[in-house]
């Protein structure tokens, strides 16, 4: 089981998550045995409004013409309310709404729209790149195109490229307007390394490798400039709709020297200047965590310094979460967050925290805490042993640790995953606009290790928990009542999980969740958490069960493709991680065409790639995707997604129809 990279070859652009040419599949007609599959919205035949496809629980795919034509809807879109982001590609908008009930609402707005004009869209600037062109396929290629390198060096830096959409990566961004004698395919066999600051062709776009990865494109040479840099105000040199131009140039500059243009020429001229990004400090780079340095920041519950907690031991791996980075799509940025949004949020109620602050996901654990002040935490996951100095405790409800003592959380004995919230929250630096690891971008803090210090932020409101003071911990006792530390608030043991949380047996329906609020909380109206406790998938022997919602392009899947899916069992591979997880077990079958066009992404995808495997993008999926989708998990499934281990054994199934918020919607503007 991987811990960072994905199953996929997501992070070669020439794979799965590059568009492999500009034209889009022909026909849309829902294949015979398609079965459930379908369910287009709002189409456009004869109206001029787009086509507005369902995509999963909260998401939408609007079919448009060109890239242009997707970027002029995306900047009308944002401003629709509800709208979380959108995620413009090579003919379609991937248009993420913030609440599943209101997809419907959002899909007539979009449909009303219409089609923008292209150039309706919002003017981008113009950015020069120094490139020293010595790319080791750059012979090469010159002699399959009969071309001398020279040539070839003259006709890739004369155009003026458009950023059509940002896809791969953070900084990654598809350059349309490459010469028709420079178009040719991806290599053969992709590099299981390609160098941060390679300037690359293939498939009709050319494009800059904002950092080191495997890649499928053919290098021409290289730059110093960086393309991405979480510190800067605006984290990405080249955004959808701006033009570049590549500029011959044997010694690189460095970025401060770059010439940026805007379309107003505010920024500076095409011929020289500064960086267009600047009049904002920089931020605090992601890197190792630890203490923050801002005494104002971080103070314990008590109202007294920060209260630090060392990592003892990390497990395999833990990392740093939250509700992940909305709205950061324009920048090439994907959402990220935790892998079990429920359980992030209940871990976060139980503690008195709002849902958006920051826990620790911990794959297996054990993960080995000490304090040096009292804290109070809640761990959530599926039959995750918790220990206060060896003395076993409950999980599911928040507990009180007093300083200097020792706090185990797993191994978990079923499942993989847990989440561990403190009152306060993970006071970490956001990066991008979040306290997220994003493992497949590199953003957010790094995973943690022996020796990392974290920071905990104030506590707002109270909480319940189990008391564990400093003379029963230290003689391995436990009891139920007030805390070590009156600052932390006093109550009764709470249980999260009871009756609560999802059951993943096979043929289960998902039971709702029950409500708590927090002991104290006397705010009228005050919102009453969800609680749920993750399940741990399907008990041992058993097939789990994950719920899917039918493709937005159903015309994609063979005839009866969707069927077989369902009818299919499948075993999770040991290819599996936070990015994707690939299941092993008969080929779904497809019929897209070769140079199927690529579309925005979203946690749930299930992809299926020329192998016919099928591939189930989690939370931290890249933002863009070249392959047909075959079904989008619900949350639910999800959820379940998180707990499965390789070797363990899934089938798809139809979820319940309450769980399509935009299912049952008419056909707005056929």
């Amino acid at each position: 089981m991987t811990a960072a990279t994905g199953p996929t070859g997501q992070g070669d652009p020439g794979g799965p998550t590059a568009p492999p040419g500009p034209s889009a599949p022909a026909g849309d007609a829902t294949p015979a045995g398609a079965g459930a599959c379908g369910g287009v919205i709002a189409r456009t035949e004869g109206t001029g409004r787009p086509r507005v496809r369902p995509y999963g629980e909260a998401a939408l795919l609007v079919d448009v013409p060109t890239a242009a034509h997707a970027r002029a809807l995306g900047a009308l879109a944002r401003e629709l309310p509800d709208v979380e982001d959108v995620v413009p590609a090579a003919s379609s908008l991937l248009v993420r709404v913030a609440l599943p009930e209101a997809t419907a609402l959002v899909a007539a707005r979009l449909a009303a729209l219409g089609t923008p004009a292209p150039e309706s869209g919002t003017p981008g600037r113009h950015v020069e790149i120094p490139v020293t062109y010595d790319g080791e396929d750059l012979p090469a290629l010159a002699a399959h195109l009969g071309l001398s390198v020279g040539e070839v060096v003259a006709r890739h830096s004369a155009p003026r490229y458009t950023a059509a959409f940002a896809g791969f990566a953070p900084g990654f961004v598809y350059l349309e307007g490459v010469p028709v004698e420079l178009v040719v395919p991806r290599r053969s066999e992709p590099r299981k390394r390609v160098p941060r600051g390679a300037v690359a062709l293939a498939a009709g776009y050319t494009a800059v490798y904002p950092r080191e990865s495997p890649g499928g494109w053919h290098l021409l040479g290289r730059t110093e400039v960086t393309l991405f840099d979480p510190t800067r105000a605006e984290p990405a040199l080249v955004r959808p709709g701006d033009t570049v131009s590549f500029v011959p140039d044997a010694v690189p500059r460095s970025a401060a020297a770059l010439p940026v243009d805007s379309a107003d020429g505010s920024a500076g001229s095409s011929s020289g200047g500064a960086v267009a990004h600047r009049g904002a400090p920089p931020a605090t780079k992601s890197g190792p965590v630890a203490v923050c340095p801002d005494p104002t920041r971080g103070r314990s519950t008590a109202g007294g310094r920060s209260t630090a907690v060392e990592v003892l031991a990390p497990g395999p791996l833990t990392i740093v979460t939250d509700l992940g980075r909305a709205g950061r799509a324009d920048v090439g940025v994907a959402p990220s967050g935790a892998f079990d949004v429920d359980a992030h949020r209940t871990a976060n109620a139980l503690v008195g925290n709002d849902e958006g602050a920051a826990t620790l996901e911990v794959l297996l654990g054990p993960l080995v805490l000490r304090a040096d002040g009292a804290v109070v935490l809640a761990v959530v996951g599926p039959a995750v042993p918790v220990r206060v100095n060896g003395l076993a405790v409950e999980s599911g409800r928040a507990i009180v640790v007093p300083a200097g003592t020792r706090l185990e959380v797993g191994p978990a004995s079923a499942g993989l995953r847990c989440w561990v919230a403190v009152a306060g929250g993970w006071d970490v630096p956001p990066v991008v606009g979040s306290r997220a690891r994003d493992t497949l971008a590199g953003l957010g803090p790094e995973p943690l290790a022996a020796g990392t210090v974290l920071t905990v932020g104030r506590a707002h409101r109270a909480h319940r928990h189990v008391g564990c003071d400093s003379r029963t911990a230290a003689r391995g006792t436990a009891r139920t009542g007030a805390g070590a530390d009156a600052g932390v608030g006093a109550g009764v043991g709470a249980d999260a999980g009871a009756g609560a949380h999802r059951s993943a047996d096979a043929g289960a329906v998902p039971k709702s969740g029950t409500s708590v609020r927090p002991a104290g909380d006397s705010r009228a109206g005050a919102p009453e958490p969800t609680r749920r406790t993750p399940d741990a998938a399907a008990p041992p022997g058993r097939v789990a069960e994950l719920p899917v919602l039918p493709p937005p392009r159903p015309e994609l899947l063979a005839p009866g493709a969707w069927d077989a899916m369902l009818d299919s069992a499948y075993i999770v591979s040991h290819e599996a991680n936070r990015v994707a997880v690939r299941l092993d077990g008969p080929a779904v079958a497809t019929r897209a065409p070769a140079d199927l066009p690529s579309q925005g992404l979203v946690a749930g995808a299930v992809q299926v790639p020329p192998s016919g495997r099928p591939v189930v993008f989690g939370p931290d999926h890249p933002l863009t995707g070249g392959y047909p989708v075959a079904a989008v998990l619900t949350s639910a499934g999800l959820a379940r997604l998180a707990q499965l281990r390789p070797g363990a054994a899934v089938r798809f199934v139809t979820a319940p129809a309450g769980d399509n918020p935009a299912g049952d919607s008419p056909a707005w503007g056929s």
